[in-house]
């Protein structure tokens, strides 16, 4: 079998930031392929099918953010120190997917308990394409999912959605010495009380907060419109429409969705799946591809800690990722004893 160590320095060792992974993704390719899975590309992903019965799906993603300025070793030459593996992306996500791959493997040379779809997809760090296309591709949808992700091996049951919003106030383009006299209105001061009004907004769980406000273009200017990009993140049960109404319920500006599509997630009460997977269960609040899974039971879990996640220096231990082979070898035994 192969060594789950070994293969996860392999990946962090090959540059795959997104839109760059056609070379990791032969690389795992050709170690599927023996194996005597079904084994195709979608784009620069790969997907690897083997067994009968329910179908489990196992993704994960070989995409990486870039490299910041400040890492002390070459980021794409794995540096082991102490158990300490340290290279971009070790910890999100090559860890989970290194994983994923060996458990996977495993479970195909045993003979797998259902249908096993391994799903290793590009893009996951720009805008989720590779699952999507996947899923598209595949037509059917697996009967559930585990999404590896850096969580500790604490079960994600839930996951936060983002919604980005901008508030528009419109006004009078003028000189901003003769606004006055001429009684032209400051869209400025528009979007001042509209930001007030959300600031004083009780969003529970949910969070809102404005990151770029704009407006005239010279200091001397009083702008025809006046803007604010919302970054809203929404816990499982508030959907995008309903955080929009209650935006609209309390400003004056237009309010205008500019992206909705990472809704929130949450692993339908009494799904199978649950009992199949470890405590603690909790909700995330980073995105991931479990949005992509809406009305299938999904859990996301994975070797690695989400802190390590896009940092300098990223590492993960390696007795997560062999522990982690472990535990997505008893979520895969456990759902196929539960789903027979």
């Amino acid at each position: 079998m192969i060594d789950v160590l070994a293969l996860h320095r392999d990946l962090v060792s090959i540059r795959s930031v997104s839109g760059e992974e056609a070379a990791i993704a032969d690389y795992v390719e050709s170690v599927l392929r023996p194996s005597g899975a079904d084994v195709e590309r979608v784009g620069n992903s790969v997907l690897a099918r083997a067994g009968s019965g329910a179908c489990l799906a196992l993704n994960s993603h070989l995409d990486t953010v870039p490299a910041q300025d400040g890492w002390t070793s070459n980021p794409w030459t794995p540096v082991v120190r102490d158990g300490r593996v340290t290279g971009l992306g070790a910890n999100d996500a090559k860890a989970s997917a290194a994983a994923l791959m060996v458990a996977f493997l495993q479970a195909v040379a045993d003979g797998p308990p259902c249908e096993l779809l391994l799903m290793l997809v590009e893009g996951e760090e720009t805008l989720g394409v590779g699952t999507q296309k996947c899923l598209a591709h595949l037509g059917q949808k697996p009967d559930a999912a585990i999404v590896g992700e850096p969580t500790s091996l604490a079960s994600a049951v839930g996951q936060y959605g983002l919604l980005i919003a901008n508030l528009i106030a419109h006004g009078e383009a003028c000189h901003a010495a003769h606004a006055k006299s001429l009684g032209r209105k400051n869209p400025i001061w528009t979007l001042a009380r509209d930001l007030a009004a959300l600031e004083a907004l009780d969003w529970g769980d949910s969070s809102l907060q404005p990151t770029v406000v704009t407006g005239a273009q010279a200091k001397n200017q009083v702008p025809g419109t006046a803007s604010a990009t919302l970054d809203i993140r929404l816990e499982p049960t508030m959907t995008p429409e309903a955080a929009v109404a209650r935006i609209r319920e309390v400003v004056e500006s237009e309010v205008v969705v500019h992206s909705d599509r990472l809704r929130p997630y949450a692993c339908p009460e009494g799904a199978k799946l649950l009992g199949c997977v470890p405590e603690p269960h909790f909700v995330s609040r980073t995105m991931s591809d479990l949005v992509f899974f809406q009305g299938i039971p999904a859990v996301k879990i994975g070797p690695g800690e989400t802190g390590r996640s896009h940092t300098v220096d990223e590492y993960v231990m390696e007795s997560e990722i062999l522990l982690g082979v472990q535990v997505y070898g008893q979520i895969i035994e456990r759902y196929g004893e539960v789903m027979r």
